[in-house]
């Protein structure tokens, strides 16, 4: 193998793991917003169910 063919799979290596370091950042930046939406949503689920409750409490009285 000459130093030409070498020099060549060396960059098809680095441009293969940045690309694939690009992918892995941008796929747990997702799943970060992903679950923080669902912590949210939980969130707001727990207070609408609380308010239920009390409007069904207070038409009972």
């Amino acid at each position: 193998m000459t130093q030409n063919e070498i020099q060549i799979v060396l960059e098809i290596i680095i441009i293969g793991l940045g690309l694939y370091l690009a992918f892995i950042k941008s796929y747990r930046e997702e799943k970060g917003k992903n679950l923080a939406t669902k912590e949210d949503i939980s969130a707001i689920t727990k207070q609408i169910e609380g308010v239920k409750s009390e409007i069904e409490i207070q038409k009972d009285i």
